[in-house]
């Protein structure tokens, strides 16, 4: 049986799970798990109860904290594709847009080039998945919640460049007549245009309430 690692990427937060990711799917594999749904993404993934979504069907979580869509692509064959999954459900973006503003990635490229390089990244998980016939859904990111004064023009920043970004994953969701996921609308405050702080741990990571709404819109959309 020929199982698809894809190796190191030399980025840390990758790295460190792929052995475990490794040995979990090939597990899956070798014993011919029947597996519904495959959530990829980042930390708001990772720490997602998928048990809530579904009690009666099998999820896989193959989000991993800190990831960004370009390592999601790398990753997406080995971590979500080769598992046979009914659907996926891939959720990414908000790494790569803070580290490009941190200049830790995507360093060189204009505010509309890392945006594109974002959407080019998720349009080309949508179309893997369409190639091998699995349902696939993309998701909106989630606003950001400034929680100090010093943070105040990174999160406005942010929120403005998520607001394009949610607008051309709408768009790759419209073209290949796929499913979208609309939390960015759900999850903000609208008189503070920022994520809902009831529902944030630290204005980027989702609480148990947060959790709790995406549940349910999960449930709500996922066939």
């Amino acid at each position: 049986m020929n199982i698809i690692k894809p190796g190191m990427f030399q980025f840390f937060y990758c790295d460190v799970v792929r052995e475990q990711f490794d040995k979990r799917n090939q597990k899956i594999l070798q014993e011919k798990q029947r597996i519904d749904y495959v959530f990829i993404g980042d930390s708001i993934t990772r720490a997602l109860p998928t048990h809530q979504f579904s009690r009666e069907k099998i999820s896989i979580n193959s989000g991993v904290n800190g990831d960004e869509t370009q390592y999601m692509l790398k990753r997406f064959m080995a971590d979500a594709i080769q598992l046979k999954p009914e659907t996926i459900i891939l959720l990414g973006g908000i790494n790569d847009l803070q580290a490009w503003m941190r200049q830790e990635s995507y360093l060189g490229l204009s505010e509309e080039a890392m945006i594109t390089t974002i959407i080019e990244n998720i349009e080309s998980m949508v179309e893997l998945a369409k190639e091998h016939d699995i349902n696939i859904y993309v998701s909106s990111i989630l606003p950001l919640k400034c929680m100090n004064v010093a943070d105040k023009v990174h999160v406005e920043k942010a929120n403005t460049l998520i607001l394009s970004i949610n607008k051309g994953i709408s768009k790759i969701a419209e073209h290949h007549h796929i499913g979208y996921l609309e939390y960015y609308s759900v999850f903000i405050d609208r008189e503070t245009q920022q994520l809902d702080a009831t529902l944030t741990e630290d204005g980027l990571h989702l609480n148990a309430l947060g959790y709790e709404k995406m549940i349910r819109i999960l449930q709500e959309n996922v066939v």
